[in-house]
């Protein structure tokens, strides 16, 4: 192997590749979900398993380790401390010295990438007929999409999502205590089913809460953990499903919401009264 080149795992069988010019990130299939030219790479921030690479152009790129020592070394090997400014790749022996990590193992990520304003809906992947097979409420050319109580089938991630219910609440059970919302908590239970040949995870990352107004919001980590997320996160065997909640804090003037999953999928939420 390249030893300036650094290759990895990533949870739902993607890859990434990092080389002294670029990150690379791909799916299951082979296919690029993310593409960084390094030079445009003007920080890289840590917090816990999270790693946040900023560019100078388009959105951020976060990728969610394993664990800790998976995400510290992936920021090591770009250039990244507390807040570290990186602006240019690695020169000379800083490269070799900072990727030689990644040469002798492989590091389990779970990655999310971070789009502007409307790139979800231009995921050519997730459009009809390329990604998944169409279902019912799928718009033609648009983004796959089906309502609740209705499955999303994934074929290509191995995955049958079915949101079953959907309620509000102004607090939520916290990992240690009671949380009070900012807005109001949205409580989203499901059914993920593995149709894929081998046991693997669907974590919370995977999901946004979209409204009308094109704002995106990531899940709640510790009201998910608080409630019980379930089989969330959780490996599950092929053939098997499991029940799941995730939970989101929204504003009350959030309207026509709805869930975006794997390559921009939707599940339409309805009206759901947030007042």
């Amino acid at each position: 192997m390249n030893q300036q080149e650094v290759t990895g795992a990533l949870a739902g069988d993607g890859r990434y590749r990092l080389t002294p010019y670029m990150l690379e990130v791909t799916d299951a299939t082979g296919t690029p979900v993310a593409q960084v030219d390094r030079n445009e790479i003007t920080a890289v921030r840590r917090q816990g398993t999270t790693v946040t690479v900023k560019r100078r152009k388009g959105g951020d790129v976060v990728v969610q380790g394993a664990d800790l020592d998976a995400a510290g070394r992936l920021e090591m090997a770009l250039g990244g401390g507390s807040a570290a400014v990186v602006g240019q790749r690695p020169r000379g022996s800083g490269v070799g010295t900072a990727l030689k990590w990644g040469c002798g193992g492989v590091v389990a990520l779970v990655v999310l990438v971070v789009v502007a304003v409307a790139v979800g809906g231009s995921n050519k992947d997730a459009e009809t007929g390329t990604g998944a097979a169409q279902t019912s409420g799928s718009a033609a050319g648009g983004p796959l999409t089906v309502n609740i109580g209705e499955p999303l089938r994934l074929e290509k991630d191995g995955w049958v999502i079915t949101v079953t219910s959907v309620r509000t609440s102004p607090t939520v059970q916290g990992i240690f205590e009671t949380k009070q919302s900012l807005g109001v908590y949205l409580i989203i239970e499901m059914t993920l089913e593995n149709i894929g040949k081998e046991a693997h995870a669907l974590d919370g990352d995977r999901f946004t809460l979209v409204d009308s107004q094109g704002r995106r919001f990531p899940y709640y980590r510790e009201g998910t953990i608080g409630n019980g997320q379930r089989e969330l996160g959780a490996r599950i065997n092929p053939g098997l499903a499991g029940p799941a909640i995730i939970v989101f804090d929204v504003p009350r003037d959030a309207t026509g919401l709805y869930l975006e999953t794997l390559r921009g999928a939707r599940v339409n939420l309805g009206d759901v009264p947030l007042r």
